[in-house]
């Protein structure tokens, strides 16, 4: 209960406080996604299929963002975002009751020189990819499945220049101070990358340096993104291609695995296209891994495997704030240790509101 009164306190008292003051532009904002979902999983350990139905939350959220002008074109920023478990709670946790889950939150200057802000954040890597990602927070869809960089960063600061001829270019240090680890230095770990648009056309290059990441077992990689896409009419193509590979400090992953080696190269493909009130949605992505001395279940191994996934869906737009949609996924992976998953599908069906 006290969980929840503090969301509600909060969002009591910030548009009064920001309209008593007269200068600051607050915004409370949210989006509710809901689907339910039945996954069909082959093991490739004993080939047994295991299948049900479960309700996900697809990273729902609520948060505030807003700025206050502190001189003429300089305003102080915030953001305070938080997930919301809309069925029975983060899964795995401890307490069912467990509702919120920290996402964005961090302050900061922005101006006519650029945006600086420190706190929590998603890395540029992964804003990269912008929204070519068709279904992403989608169990059995996101590209998270067999790409790694989609990740989330604590103890980061974030420059980000103001837009010149369609350029822009961000750089985000991310500080050890909890990892553990040797990163002791500013920019011993970062994430950087350069943004291009020009009317339909968006292009991104960006890469991770010493960043905990992975698709599957979660380490400090190196990683390279080349983004790409385009809108003409109602049709939008895009396309992400990668390289991943272990950083310098690749021993102090979370599996504990001394001398882990990890390589990888992937993509991926979407096509969307507006007909009325619907929106159809398509997307391939395909990945080749090599994994080497890592432990799992007690045992060491080296492995070498391919994972090939793609997604079919449509959205039908109930309002501008509101769609219900269903999908389908198909995930194939050979010869696959890390994950003991051979074949995976997925139904869903579910809807989105956002406010």
């Amino acid at each position: 209960m006290k969980k929840l009164l503090l969301p509600m306190a909060i969002a009591a008292v910030m548009p009064t406080t920001a309209f008593a003051m007269g200068e600051t532009d607050t915004t409370f904002y949210g989006k509710m996604n809901v689907t339910a979902v039945h996954s069909n999983f082959e093991s490739s350990v004993d080939g047994n299929d295991e299948s049900g139905w479960n309700l996900n939350s697809n990273a729902s959220r609520v948060g505030f963002k807003g700025k206050t002008e502190l001189s003429e074109g300089l305003y102080a920023i915030y953001k305070a975002e938080v997930e919301v478990f809309v069925d029975s709670g983060i899964s795995g946790s401890s307490s069912d009751d467990q509702t919120f889950k920290q996402r964005n939150i961090y302050v900061g200057l922005s101006g006519n020189y650029g945006t600086i802000f420190a706190g929590r954040s998603d890395t540029v890597l992964k804003l990269s990819q912008a929204k070519v990602d068709l279904f992403g927070d989608l169990q059995g869809g996101d590209i998270k499945n067999w790409m790694s960089g989609e990740t989330r960063s604590s103890n980061v600061i974030n420059y980000t220049s103001p837009e010149m001829a369609g350029f822009s270019v961000s750089v985000m240090s991310i500080l050890g101070e909890d990892a553990g680890d040797r990163r002791d230095g500013l920019l011993d770990s970062y994430s950087a990358g350069v943004t291009f648009k020009h009317e339909g056309l968006y292009l991104a290059l960006a890469r991770d340096e010493n960043v905990k990441s992975g698709s599957f077992e979660k380490q400090f990689l190196n990683i390279n993104r080349f983004v790409a896409s385009y809108k003409i009419g109602d049709l939008t193509l895009g396309g992400i291609y990668q390289q991943a590979e272990d950083a310098d400090n690749y021993d102090d992953n979370i599996t504990n695995a001394t001398n882990s080696t990890y390589d990888e190269d992937s993509y991926v493909l979407s096509a969307s296209y507006k007909i009325g009130n619907f929106k159809l949605k398509a997307q391939y992505g395909e990945g080749e891994y090599e994994v080497n001395e890592v432990e799992v279940g007690g045992s060491r191994f080296d492995d070498e495997f391919e994972r090939e996934a793609w997604i079919l869906g449509v959205d039908y737009s109930l309002a501008k704030s509101t769609k219900i949609y269903t999908y389908y996924s198909n995930i194939e992976t050979s010869d696959n240790l890390v994950s003991y998953s051979e074949e995976d599908d997925v139904f869903g069906i579910g809807m989105e509101h956002k406010f």
